[in-house]
């Protein structure tokens, strides 16, 4: 299995629904489990929202980039939902496109196998050697 945030937090990984947000309840309120809680909660807006966004490289055509490949782990993009809600996947096979470069993959998940352009997808920095 990836490893995931959720190893980090809790040391495996999150499979039950979020509690409610107690990121707006003043500090001096809170009991020691709530403060922890609230801890958590900030570190995953932060990851959500900052982290998750750096994986999706948006660079210059003017350089060679390095292509994507089969056997890289990816988080599928999907606009409707939080960067945490996306779904992993692996990459199983690379299309090219007209001009030679690899512009689609299909990427297979824990449930399916989908089709999607390679803008849609970020690539997560593990190394699939070891």
């Amino acid at each position: 299995n990836p490893l995931t945030p959720g190893h980090f937090l809790i040391g495996s990984p999150i499979t039950v629904n979020p509690e409610p947000s107690i990121l707006s309840v003043n500090e001096s309120r809170l009991s020691r489990w709530q403060l922890i809680r609230q801890l958590t909660e900030q570190f995953w807006k932060i990851w959500q929202s900052d982290y998750v966004n750096t994986l999706q490289q948006r660079v210059k055509w003017k350089q060679v980039q390095p292509s994507v490949k089969p056997g890289l782990m990816v988080l599928i993009r999907n606009p409707l939902l939080p960067p945490c809600k996306w779904e992993l996947g692996r990459i199983t096979q690379c299309h090219l496109g007209s001009d030679g470069y690899v512009r689609v993959v299909t990427v297979r998940t824990a449930h399916s196998e989908y089709k999607r352009p390679i803008v849609k997808l970020c690539v997560l920095p593990i190394d699939i050697e070891s």
